[in-house]
């Protein structure tokens, strides 16, 4: 009888213990540009049945696309411009040079990831500017006089502007503060996307990553007022009635 009644309470005043879990769902990829974003709705309506969802995380990784650079000729020499002076002797030699250039450029790619209606974060690509090559087109000198000698030449530069990677290794992410999670629990959807707000460029993957708690088991039926003084007047009405059967 005791057993039977240290049971009763107990299921009285159980409760459950929560514990962390974590969730990875893999998204969508592929190609982005200005007019295509990467745009998806995830239903989490399974995973709200079961779980609570603690804590968010969304995470993708870019490339740039490797287009093929727009290439600008700027036609026409500027003015000459004395560049080196040396001393021969008696002679001085001055040269000059006019120059025109071939500009090479890949236009700058920005990432931007929008989140819950607006804008979270964006990436942009590094800029790595050289210069490939100087070609000298045609030069000539000339004596000025008996201690003076003037060069010129014409030379054409090709000057690279590149636009190749983007930082923080193609990595784009977000973790979701609390109204974000409310949000999610209200709606059962997460929504997202990536926008090329300039160039265009591919991701390559894509994961929202959840920490989630089991839902806690449904409460048992309380009981009514007085049972706990019903069950235990039973219990010392059986072990009297017990004593007197033994004695």
């Amino acid at each position: 009888m005791f057993k039977k009644l240290a049971l009763i309470l107990g299921l009285a005043t159980a409760a459950s213990t929560a514990q962390a879990t974590t969730i990875n769902i893999n998204l969508i990829n592929g190609y982005v540009n200005g007019s295509a974003p990467l745009t998806q709705r995830v239903d989490l309506s399974s995973i709200l049945a079961d779980y609570t969802i603690t804590g968010a995380t969304f995470a993708a990784t870019l490339r740039d696309d490797a287009d093929v650079y727009q290439t600008t000729h700027l036609s026409g020499f500027g003015s000459y411009s004395q560049y080196r002076v040396r001393y021969i002797g008696n002679r001085t030699y001055r040269y000059y040079e006019r120059s025109r250039f071939r500009e090479t450029t890949h236009p700058v790619e920005q990432a931007d990831l929008y989140m819950f209606g607006g804008r979270v974060d964006y990436a942009r690509t590094f800029a790595d500017v050289s210069r490939v090559y100087q070609r000298t087109l045609q030069s000539s000198c000339l004596d000025m006089s008996a201690t003076y000698t003037r060069c010129e030449r014409d030379v054409e530069r090709s000057r690279s502007v590149r636009y190749e990677r983007f930082g923080n290794n193609g990595q784009l992410s977000q973790t979701f503060t609390q109204y974000w999670l409310d949000q999610m629990a209200v709606d059962g959807f997460f929504d997202y996307s990536i926008r090329a707000s300039t160039g265009d460029f591919n991701v390559r993957s894509a994961r929202l990553t959840l920490t989630v708690e089991a839902l806690p088991a449904a409460a048992p039926v309380p009981l009514p007022a007085g049972a706990l003084l019903l069950l235990s007047a039973l219990g010392v009405a059986g072990v009297a009635s017990r004593r007197r059967r033994m004695s």
